[in-house]
Parts: structure tokens; C-alpha cells; sequence
């Protein structure tokens, strides 16, 4: 079985960059996508947590894309475990990018993905 993942949507704030105790950078994306109806009416938000790591982490932090830009994204759904403060176990899905495309800023009205180094 395969599994993959690919999302165009836009970015809902600003990256966060983090670093390994190696120095490795690792950015994490919150990306919107939105379902519309028939007649047009978005119906449905759904929001994304995306993580990059390594060259893909640098393009983003040296990027540095603003809120509201439009990123494609490839890559494989991976679910973590982890606790709470209070010791609870909670689960967090995220997306682990092995691709990543800028397509344009919200204020663009016209696709551009030229500058992609993929």
C-alpha cells in the first residue's frame, strides 16, 4: 500500500522554524484547504499540519512565505504519539513533506512556481 498525500492550500501564519541539537532546521506549515459546493460557497475549512526537514526546512526558512501564500505540498500522512502535561495521551497527524512548491502570495492573481528548485 502506498501513502501519500498531496494538498494545495494556503499557508494560515507564518512558518515556525525549530532546530535539532544537531542544528538541523525543521519547519512546521499550517496549510487551509477548502472544499466548495456546487454553487461556489466554500463549505469547508480543513486545516493541515505540514513538516519539513532538512534542505526542504532551509528553503522554507531562507523563503521565509508569508500568510495567505498558496503551497502545493507532497508528501506521506504519519501519526505521533505523545503526552500532555498532565501525563494524557494525545495524537497528532501531520504531514511529512517530500515536496514543496510555492505557487504565489494571496495578492497574485496568476499562478508562478518558476523559482521552484524541484
Amino acid at each position: 500500500m502506498h501513502n501519500s498525500v498531496t494538498l494545495v492550500g494556503r499557508l494560515g501564519k507564518e512558518p515556525e522554524i525549530r532546530y535539532t541539537q544537531e542544528q538541523a532546521p525543521i519547519a512546521t506549515l499550517s496549510i487551509a484547504t477548502t472544499e466548495y459546493r456546487k454553487d461556489g460557497a466554500a463549505s469547508h475549512t480543513e486545516w493541515h499540519r505540514v513538516v519539513l526537514f532538512g534542505k526542504l526546512a532551509e528553503i522554507v526558512r531562507d523563503r521565509n512565505p508569508k500568510k495567505g501564500s498558496m503551497i502545493l505540498i507532497e508528501g506521506s500522512l504519519r501519526t505521533r504519539k505523545w503526552q500532555d502535561s498532565a501525563k494524557v495521551d494525545r495524537y497528532t497527524t501531520e504531514i511529512i513533506a517530500n515536496i514543496y512548491t510555492e505557487l504565489g502570495s494571496k495578492s497574485e492573481h496568476s499562478s508562478n512556481a518558476s523559482d521552484n528548485p524541484f
